[in-house]
């Protein structure tokens, strides 16, 4: 018998809102026209015109007016699927005002871009509907799209147009953080868009009393609109000048701003390098675990260096410290995929990784922008970062810079190396690695290959006290049945104090298990190190168990460094210390207390 057809479904046609579509399809409706306003550099502001056409002939724009010199996108609005007559009625009710001329894709891209991630790095925020809507009508801010060297600011500073009479208060507040006393500029204009600029031939006259045609004949056709010389900053500029004449401290002040040449020629250096790897890609034909070492011409520390990135995830070059370091990496990768950010961050490593613009810290852009390097994309910015254990990975010390530089000079050479001998480190046995080795001896360093050893690394035989009363008090106390379970957690939260770099904090929690009562919580810090933190964990435990009054029959770990940390208290108070896979109390403790905090 015949199988009977399913009756075919009705397709209905679901529409999507005008945003909808424009985040999700408009980048591939081909390009209309590009427009953008003339002597827009000389100016400060350009207005942009992104235009794309349907395939039924109609028309979706994205326009953006850019403050090229301070605040980015200021405004901007779209106009959806409107007829070709419509668009071009459009242009000249808003664009008629202004000379405007057609410009290649590239250039409006960079633009708009460009000025977005200059307001970001002095922290302003461009218009709302740019992020949620118009930044989809241009293309995604990618390597596909060249970069263009284009100014933004004026002189090297933020320079902001402000409204005579109308004080920008909170812009000004934002520029004295990000920018600095004195690092910018703020331009007076009328409602025309004229400023005024204070010179001998005014000096008796009230600047905002001067009419429009008094400014235009003094700035004469080559100072543009909305191009004027801020009075308050000439003021500034001559005080400047005086302090600096009669007050070495100014100048004492100045130097302790700007970094030394010295470093800066590190960082530019390391930037290089980077860049020169990118263009490599190494990590298109090395695997993270193929890893040799190089040993520091000036400190005679060895690193054991990793090229990560096979994956397309994360980019980076590793370099982890000693054997702590590479131990601290094999363990990582026994872990995996239960891989956890404590075991992470708790491997001494120097790292040279390619991020996304919006993970750089403030002074990463500050500096990639002093060594005029421009970057754009998806993990493109080259980021430089110490890892010491307790500590959120910050930036490298002198040593640690020099050090890097060798580094990722010796990684270019050895990725050439494995390129053209797939095999280079085929003969070397588990727990043996190549090794390049300085040979300091000459003017230029010469570098040989070697072999090292390295075998896992000793326990660490950590020293601490415990108060002798309190010894006795917490003796004294009666041993009941009691089980606690103990543990040393890792808070995921970064504390930041002056004078010292940001770090971690642990919390020491004891449970009990039969009810799930916290017992104790004490907070410790890894300040100066994890090891003089983990000294702290024996007093601690005594101080908990004599505020409970009991000390319990035995205690369940489930951290071999705390079981080793409190193996001896235990036996001299006669606890039973016992190491286990899981502490269920203390997992579901520990949850809860994370969550409280907002952490998971």
């Amino acid at each position: 018998m015949a199988k009977k057809r399913k009756k075919a479904g009705k397709v209905v046609q679901m529409h999507q809102s005008p945003e909808n579509y424009i985040r999700t399809r408009a980048r591939n409706l081909p390009l209309h026209e590009c427009l953008i306003t003339e002597k827009w550099e000389e100016a400060g502001m350009a207005s942009v015109l992104i235009a794309r056409k349907h395939s039924n002939g109609n028309i979706t724009l994205g326009f953006y007016l850019v403050d090229t010199y301070c605040l980015g996108v200021k405004d901007t609005f779209y106009q959806f699927n409107i007829p070709e007559m419509e668009y071009e009625q459009l242009k000249e009710k808003f664009l008629g005002n202004e000379n405007f001329e057609a410009c290649e894709y590239v250039l409006a891209h960079n633009v708009v871009y460009g000025a977005y991630e200059y307001a970001e790095d002095y922290g302003f925020s461009p218009h709302k509907d740019f992020t949620k809507v118009t930044q989809y009508m241009l293309e995604a801010d990618d390597e596909k799209t060249d970069l263009i060297d284009i100014e933004f600011g004026r002189d090297g500073n933020p320079c902001l147009f402000a409204e005579i009479g109308k004080e920008p208060v909170n812009a000004v507040k934002i520029l004295e953080r990000t920018a600095g006393p004195g690092n910018y500029t703020i331009i007076y204009v009328d409602e025309e868009g004229y400023g005024f600029e204070e010179t001998d031939e005014f000096e008796d006259k009230d600047p905002l009393s001067r009419n429009a045609g008094e400014q235009l004949e003094l700035f004469g056709d080559e100072f543009p609109r909305k191009k004027t010389i801020d009075a308050n900053n000439l003021i500034r500029e001559t005080k400047d000048i005086q302090n600096t004449k009669g007050n070495t401290s100014s100048l004492k002040k100045e130097k302790t701003i700007l970094e030394d040449k010295k470093e800066t020629g590190e960082w530019r250096k390391l930037f290089e390098l980077m860049i020169e790897i990118k263009e490599l890609q190494p990590w298109t034909w090395m695997y993270e675990d193929e890893i040799f070492a190089i040993r520091d011409p000036d400190t005679n520390k060895t690193v054991f260096v990793s090229v990560m990135g096979e994956l397309g995830e994360h980019i980076s070059i590793a370099a982890y410290m000693g054997d702590e370091g590479i131990y601290g990496f094999w363990s990582l990768q026994e872990a995996a995929p239960n891989i956890t950010e404590e075991m992470f961050m708790e491997i001494p490593q120097l790292q040279a990784s390619f991020e996304n613009r919006s993970m750089l810290h403030p002074r990463d852009l500050a500096r990639i922008k002093k060594l005029g390097l421009k970057f754009r994309g998806k993990s493109s910015w080259p980021m430089i970062r110490s890892f010491r254990p307790g500590y959120f990975p910050w930036f490298p010390e002198s040593w640690e810079r020099k050090f890097m530089i060798h580094v990722l000079e010796q990684t270019i050479i050895m990725a050439k190396r494995l390129k053209e001998d797939p095999d280079l480190f085929e003969k070397y046995n588990d727990g043996e690695f190549l090794i390049r080795i300085p040979d300091t001896g000459t003017e230029v360093i010469n570098w040989q290959d070697s072999v090292i050893q390295v075998p896992p690394p000793s326990p660490r035989a950590i020293h601490y006290g415990i108060n002798i009363e309190d010894m006795e008090e917490l003796k004294s106390l009666p041993l009941t049945d009691i089980t606690f379970e103990t543990d040393l957690v890792f808070l995921p939260s970064v504390v930041e104090e002056k004078g010292i770099n940001p770090y971690y904090s642990y919390l020491l929690m004891i449970i009990d298990p039969e009810s799930g009562m916290i017992i104790g919580n004490e907070i410790l810090i890894p300040v100066p190190s994890l090891e003089e933190m983990w000294k702290t964990v024996p007093q601690h435990l005594v101080n908990t168990l004599i505020r409970t009054g009991n000390r319990p029959k035995e205690l369940h770990v489930q951290s071999e460094l705390i079981a080793g940390l409190i193996e001896q208290l235990a036996g001299d108070l006669g606890i039973d210390l016992q190491l286990k896979d899981r502490l269920k109390a203390l997992e579901s403790a520990k949850k809860e207390f994370l969550k409280f905090m907002g952490q998971v």
